[in-house]
């Protein structure tokens, strides 16, 4: 389900049967305690979302958000050299954007060495 992957029709099958019997077992289990926001989510929206998309979550959690915090602060101390906020935020975001897109790395120029030339005798 957090994965961003087409779900074939046994996919779905199967999720929908391991809510409905987590759910079960949640309540046999804690009767007295309530159904969090992201427990009705669970019961009453996901698999209605991935029956009409035929797709998990991975793009709308807040698990993917949160696993790239780290790499931002360490862009972001890898450019603290530049005085100007704005600059710093464009070379973070450039950096990540090549990072997540390896293809780009091919779109970026070279850098061209200089020949040392021959020192005449």
């Amino acid at each position: 389900m957090n994965k961003n992957v087409k779900l074939s029709k046994e996919d779905i099958s199967n999720l929908e049967t391991y809510i409905t019997v987590f759910m079960a077992l949640y309540r046999s289990f804690f009767p007295e305690a309530s159904i969090t926001p992201k427990l009705h989510f669970l019961e009453d929206h996901v698999i209605k979302w991935v029956k009409t998309y035929n797709i998990g979550f991975g793009l709308l959690g807040e698990q993917g958000i949160e696993g790239i915090h780290a790499e931002f602060n360490t862009l972001k101390k890898t450019y603290s050299c530049l005085r100007k906020p704005t600059s710093q935020l464009q070379c973070v975001m450039d950096e990540h954007h090549r990072r997540c897109h390896p293809e780009n790395i091919m779109l970026t120029p070279m850098v061209k060495r200089r020949k040392k030339k021959l020192q005449e005798e």
